[in-house]
């Protein structure tokens, strides 16, 4: 019984180790700004002039809370990116000595370009949606969390959130944790656990569901295109039409009324349909051995 449990104890620890490492280092790196900020703002005599000391803390909170907190994000996946990076290579190599590796042939410009079509219908599909229900405009800590994305300059987003995001979260959830799930489980089951730590990783109602959804499919397209690539470039697709939908008013008709927003969602739904529908029949890459392959 208590070989069982260590048992279960290592896997528990090599399956959420890499999130862990993650929350830590945001940790840190929350406590660094906090320390920095106090200071300065101790420098320039900005603390409130009056109240008591949780006050003034809950003070210095907020502009950790507020704006900077995009930057503490983006900070922390720079710092966790190539150490995931390293883990990711180290679990690559490993395999690849137990045979467990196979290499696949890359899949053509036009496989690619399915995968953002989907990507496309996810993020207009899950936001439009999502935004017909209400759940966004009661959901107080997504409308935090979203104020304090899109408050910076355009081009401090689209590093942040179209390019370091979509690499550092893919490693830490596709290419690790999925990858590492599979060694005790079957693919899809390792797609729904992954997608479910994936929207809780996001931390409030909205992005939960969102980004759940948006997971599950991730890690699909990770088994049909048999690299890292894919659903890097998925969630960069879908980054980025977050942001254009936030920051101009290209897509702005589509938020007209809730009627249109659910007519808009249902039409983004039926292009993921389709899209995996093209994925799961077109795209069928051969291995480099033929006797290794392994069909999904």
């Amino acid at each position: 019984m208590e070989e069982n449990r260590d048992n279960w104890l290592r896997v528990a620890w090599r399956l959420f180790s890499p999130l862990l490492l993650y929350l830590g280092v945001q940790i840190v790196a929350v406590m660094i700004v906090s320390i920095i900020l106090t200071i300065f703002i101790l420098a320039r005599g900005d603390l409130l002039d009056a109240g008591s000391m949780a006050e003034q803390i809950a003070y210095i909170g907020n502009m950790v809370g507020g704006q900077v907190s995009f930057y503490v994000t983006l900070v922390t996946n720079v710092i966790v990116c190539p150490i995931v990076w390293v883990f990711y290579r180290g679990d690559k190599k490993k395999r690849q000595e137990l045979g467990q590796e196979i290499a696949y042939n890359r899949a053509s410009f036009m496989e690619y370009v399915l995968i953002a079509l989907v990507a496309f219908g996810a993020c207009i599909g899950g936001n439009n949606i999502l935004a017909a229900t209400g759940l966004p405009e009661i959901d107080t800590a997504y409308q935090e969390v979203s104020q304090t994305l899109y408050s910076g300059e355009l081009w401090i987003e689209l590093l942040g959130i179209v390019v370091i995001a979509p690499v550092c979260e893919e490693l830490l959830f596709r290419g690790l944790m999925y990858k590492r799930m599979k060694e005790y489980m079957s693919s899809y089951v390792a797609m729904v656990l992954s997608a479910l730590a994936f929207g809780f990783f996001h931390g409030n109602m909205t992005q939960m569901v969102y980004a759940a959804i948006l997971g599950f499919l991730m890690a699909y397209v990770y088994e049909k295109y048999h690299n890292l690539f894919a659903p890097i470039l998925f969630h960069a697709v879908a980054n980025l039409f977050s942001v254009i939908v936030t920051e101009t008013a290209l897509l702005n008709f589509l938020y007209s009324s809730r009627t249109m927003m659910l007519l808009s969602g249902i039409l983004g739904v039926a292009i993921v349909v389709v899209g995996v529908r093209m994925i799961h029949e077109m795209v069928r890459l051969e291995p480099k051995d033929p006797a290794s392959r392994v069909e999904l």
